[in-house]
């Protein structure tokens, strides 16, 4: 087991190439998104910050494109910028809905997100530009917490905290099939990952990882690691799960980012423009906001000397400044205490409320409490020895110490499940803190 960061203070998302070996996850606290060479552990860069995300929630990797796609959970957007952070782009502002992961098939153009509109989640099916949104998948869902695609079988995976379930689907929602549903192995499933015949998943209420067969959930299994504080996001180091695709954006014409499309629409890609930029033929800087006032303070000093209107309308322009910056610290301060309030953690899904007390809202994001850890999982753990083959797994996980061992997943006693079930508030807090 390597450590590939630490001291992370709430890292919720993650992703990574697999060519390059690099890692990035999404920290809230800090409000930024971080990267780390798998082959270099102090090359920690901070990709994006806090001048560009503000709740960077989940992470989607175009690794054909090189281009890094998040959920912000607090502005309600989904966003794109290139792998190091520039030109950073919002595609999408969903109005009135709670995002809360993002899923890409750069060959098909497709974005996959899982939302909640009127208190009821659903996934959609968006063009990878932000546009063309259809509901998918309506029934049979509860709360979907992560998505996976299965790009050899050209289906989507998800995992249901609140039916403990994990299914999949074809691209359009249609042909629905039930993975697992046994509580003994999904107590409270979170991340989810399709690696060949297997499909692994993160259980925040048992701590563990786990695997079973995509197809017909036998040969359940897990790793040994005790995590102790649930672990989060989880990616499969294999270069199947990043297969080579066709780049739909080779020689491209666009002056800063080519997104591609799904097959039936006007083209195959849409050059987009870099937020503060618009479109004019190219994209241009934005024009700057004006406001009236600067005539009105020269018609204030109309009639005085020329020093005495210099002196005014510098100081007027200073006043102007400073308050201007404690407006921003202000709105800042404010906006960062609100989301820290909205998340109330009383459960292992770590709920989130609309109020300040214990009202509860069914919109639940995970969020863990205190420092975190990306740990690489070392191959030993999932070795597959029918296949020889070794695989990693990277997981977002809480303080905790793995050890290195893997048996198969036992059948839990009735004792074992009135002792998951009882647990109590304080029980979870300490968990989580």
């Amino acid at each position: 087991m390597t450590v590939l960061a630490n001291q992370l203070k709430h890292a919720v998302g993650l992703t990574l190439n697999v060519k390059r070996r690099k890692v990035f996850w999404t920290d809230l606290r800090d409000e930024r998104i971080d990267s780390v060479s798998m082959d270099n552990l102090t090359s920690v860069q901070t990709v994006l910050s806090d001048n560009e995300v503000r709740s960077p929630i989940s992470l989607a990797l175009d690794w054909v494109n090189d281009h890094l796609y998040w959920v912000d959970f607090s502005l309600g957007t989904v966003s794109v910028a290139y792998s190091n952070g520039s030109w950073p782009t919002t595609l999408k502002t969903m109005e009135g809905m709670s995002i809360r992961s993002v899923a890409l098939h750069p060959e098909k153009g497709y974005m996959f997100l899982t939302a909640a509109k009127s208190r009821q989640w659903l996934i959609m099916r968006c063009s990878m530009d932000g546009n063309d949104c259809v509901d998918i998948v309506k029934e049979n869902i509860k709360e979907p917490t992560t998505l996976a695609i299965d790009y050899s079988e050209h289906r989507l995976f998800w995992a249901d905290a609140k039916l403990n379930m994990i299914s999949s689907s074809d691209f359009d929602g249609s042909n629905q099939k039930i993975v697992l549903s046994v509580y003994n192995y999904l107590q409270h499933p979170f991340g989810i990952a399709i690696c060949m015949n297997e499909v692994y998943w993160t259980d925040v209420r048992a701590h563990r990882v786990l695997k079973s067969n995509k197809w017909t959930g036998e040969t359940t299994s897990r790793s040994s690691t005790n995590i102790y504080i649930s672990p989060m996001e989880i990616q499969i180091d294999h270069p199947s799960t990043q297969p080579n695709m066709m780049n739909h954006c080779h020689d491209h014409p666009c002056q800063y980012m080519c997104i591609p499309l799904p097959v039936g629409g006007v083209g195959r890609y849409r050059c987009v423009c870099p937020d503060g930029y618009v479109e004019q033929g190219g994209c241009v800087k934005a024009p700057t906001t004006t406001t009236t006032t600067a005539s009105t303070i020269a018609t204030a000093v109309v009639g005085m000397s020329s020093g005495t209107k210099i002196l005014i309308g510098v100081t007027v322009v200073g006043i102007l400044v400073l308050l201007f910056f404690i407006a921003c610290g202000a709105l800042r301060w404010y906006q960062r205490r609100s989301l820290q309030l909205s998340m109330h953690f009383d459960n292992p899904v770590y709920r989130k409320t609309t109020t300040h007390g214990n009202e509860e809202d069914d919109h639940r994001v995970g969020i863990p409490r205190s420092g975190s850890q990306a740990h690489l999982i070392s191959n030993e753990e999932f070795d597959d020895p029918e296949r020889n083959e070794e695989v990693s797994v990277d997981v977002i996980v809480g303080n905790g110490r793995p050890q290195n061992t893997y048996r198969p997943l036992r059948q839990m006693s009735m004792e074992d499940t009135i002792s998951q079930n009882s647990l109590g508030t304080s029980d979870i807090r300490n968990l989580v803190s």
